[in-house]
């Protein structure tokens, strides 16, 4: 986890050094950059991962120019690679994973079908549960009510932080900045 998050920013910098060498102003990438990740099972280090890429990106934003602010975009998608052949058990792994996506502060979630791994799109009805899972999370649960559901989690703080700090510390060491 720690190598995609630092190969990610490493990525997203380079784009802004690219930009920055033709003078155009870093402003206007700088609130054009979308994230896409993948989540995996594990759901703590699921909502660490995301809120430690927008840690990292503030970072690297701020270091260009301390007046950029950033409203980072991330769009996460659940993998298909943690399916099994027990749709039911995908989809409450994927509800899972949601949740953690939606508590790290993604902006848009993709959730497969439970039964993609029959067929890449899935059947109508594995599509609709999915599709619901996210309107249940979204107009029942009122997660996207919260700016920072995460916040004063002793645990969740002391992860991403480690996490950020991991991954920047890759950064610096390989060279990658």
């Amino acid at each position: 986890m720690v190598e995609e998050l630092a190969q990610t920013i490493s990525k997203a910098n380079a784009y802004l050094e690219k930009w920055n060498k033709k003078d155009l102003p870093l402003k206007n990438l700088i609130s054009n950059i979308q994230f896409s990740i993948q989540l995996d099972d594990s759901y703590f280090l699921n909502i660490a991962k995301i809120r430690a890429l927008k840690v990292l990106w503030n970072l690297i934003v701020t270091s260009w120019k301390s007046s950029l602010k950033s409203n980072i975009t991330i769009e996460t998608h659940l993998t298909t690679i943690t399916q099994t052949e027990d749709e039911n058990y995908n989809k409450l792994k994927a509800t899972s994973q949601a949740m953690s996506a939606v508590i790290g502060g993604t902006n848009r979630l993709y959730i497969y079908p439970s039964d993609s791994f029959k067929n890449k799109r899935g059947t109508i009805n594995a599509q609709r549960i999915a599709l619901n899972s996210q309107h249940l999370m979204q107009l029942e649960s009122y997660m996207d009510k919260v700016q920072d559901p995460a916040a004063g989690s002793y645990y969740l703080e002391k992860l991403t932080d480690d996490l950020a700090e991991a991954a920047w510390n890759k950064l610096i060491r390989s060279g990658l900045l």
